[in-house]
């Protein structure tokens, strides 16, 4: 009865996630936990994973850890997307320089409570697609350049630090917590269009001005609780935890350039500043492992919501187009590419023994629901979802214990038949919609993390 009861435990908290997520509306960007050991499980790693990633998914985890151990670790990341416009047969390609996310962490036993700190990169995303040159004659960048309105750049980076305590409340149950901080940072281009409708035709690239926003917090607090149930007699083992933290409010700096250097539209700039507020990702997280002797079996889900919803909106200051005729418009506010809704995520991984005591080979597999709404594609800030399948080995010998893994991330690919969003045109004299077309992306990443036993 007892194992019964712990299967259906199991169900429940893996179904729950993935019915819950179905219902999902309103729009989106998703940013995954890049945790170095879960990489070549597939992210697959609220139950196993008791390293530096533990800390911030789920603290009762380090429950395990009879002795203090520390964890240096390195991800790659290579985000790659394309747009393809219709009817142009232009297709834009984002395959900006690779990324390199480090993590930090230690944890360690005193009598029935486990210590965990760690530093880690909840997200990392870099997209930047070809941009026209200022001064490009204005036929060129229409037909080279039919994304330069839905996005151009878009870069965002996350880094937390977490402080974490686990306690063995018995022999088969541990109960954890942590606190974070963050330092969130998001910069992102894109042109708009500064002309007249009536007067100008709509996107005519000679009334473009390209913006550049960009804005950091760098103290976002947050916290994770977390459970992990782990009988003696049963070989199975399950866990939850539910992770959040406080909004990003961003500052920085803004610009803005015209098209065509020297002449109108114009461009003045008395101290820009740009501003927002981006919405931090409350998730929640259930798996159960399943141990045999030489191998072991984990299921995993995730939900991840957005309190509040909507994406974030810039607020402007000091950036304003002068029109030939004398018009002037201030630039005082632009919807950013990230646009988020609720979405969830399914995740495998097993782990076999080839070489005992000394070799494991790992495998996962993750299917996520695309977090941007048909009505948010963007080139730059569309995330479609997909399956991600991964590969890894673990060599543990003299206390020391190295893990590699590879990930290969496959979105379908999307098309939009109608345009989401609207060309931005700071005087309000006429727009079109934009982001028509099909999107297609990938994403690959690459770790290495050791573990040594510290006397």
């Amino acid at each position: 009865m007892v194992r019964r009861g712990l299967i259906a435990f199991a169900v429940t908290s893996l179904v729950a996630p993935l019915v819950a997520a179905r219902v999902a509306s309103a729009g989106g960007l998703a940013l995954d936990l890049t945790a170095p050991r879960g990489v070549g499980r597939a992210g697959a790693g609220v139950v196993s994973d008791d390293g530096a990633a533990s800390v911030v998914v789920n603290p009762a985890a380090m429950a395990r850890r009879d002795v203090v151990r520390a964890q240096a670790a390195l991800v790659v990341v290579d985000d790659d997307a394309s747009y393809d416009a219709p009817g142009d047969g232009v297709v834009a390609t984002a395959r900006g320089p690779s990324q390199l996310s480090p993590a930090l962490g230690i944890e360690g036993a005193v009598g029935p409570i486990v210590i965990g700190a760690a530093l880690v990169d909840d997200a990392r995303l870099s997209r930047r697609f070809a941009a026209p040159s200022p001064g490009q004659p204005g036929d060129d960048v229409e037909a080279l350049y039919p994304h330069r309105y839905a996005g151009l750049t878009l870069a965002h980076h996350r880094r937390t630090l977490g402080l974490g305590l686990a306690w063995r409340a018995t022999d088969w149950l541990a109960v954890g917590a942590s606190v974070t901080v963050s330092q969130v940072e998001l910069a992102e281009s894109r042109r708009v269009w500064a002309g007249f409708g009536g007067r100008d035709r709509i996107g005519d690239a000679t009334r473009d001005v390209t913006v550049e926003l960009g804005g950091e917090d760098g103290v976002v607090p947050g916290g994770a609780v977390g459970v992990l149930v782990a009988p003696i007699d049963a070989p199975i083992e399950l866990a939850a935890s539910v992770a959040w933290a406080d909004r990003a409010r961003l500052s920085g700096a803004a610009s803005a350039a015209a098209a065509t250097p020297g002449q109108a539209p114009t461009v003045t700039a008395v101290a820009p500043r740009a501003e927002g507020a981006l919405t931090s990702p409350l998730v929640a997280r259930a798996g159960v492992r399943w141990l045999a002797e030489r191998w072991s079996l984990e299921l995993g889900a995730e939900l991840r919501a957005y309190p509040g919803g909507g994406g974030l909106d810039w607020t402007i200051r000091g950036l304003a187009v002068v029109d030939g005729t004398g018009a002037t418009a201030s630039i005082a506010a632009l919807p950013s590419r990230v646009a988020r809704r609720r979405h969830g995520v399914g995740r495998v991984a097993a782990d076999v023994e080839i070489v005992p005591g000394l070799v494991w080979l790992t495998a996962g597999w993750a299917w996520a629901q695309a977090s941007t709404a048909p009505g948010q594609l963007s080139p730059t800030g569309a995330d479609l979802g997909g399956h991600t399948g991964a590969v890894g080995a673990e060599i543990t010998g003299d206390g020391v214990t190295v893990t590699i893994g590879v990930a290969r991330t496959w979105a379908p690919a999307t098309d939009a038949a109608v345009g989401g969003l609207r060309l931005d045109n700071p005087f309000v004299a006429g727009t079109a919609a934009i982001g028509r077309g099909r999107y297609d992306q990938g994403r690959d990443q690459a770790a290495v993390t050791v573990e040594l036993e510290l006397p």
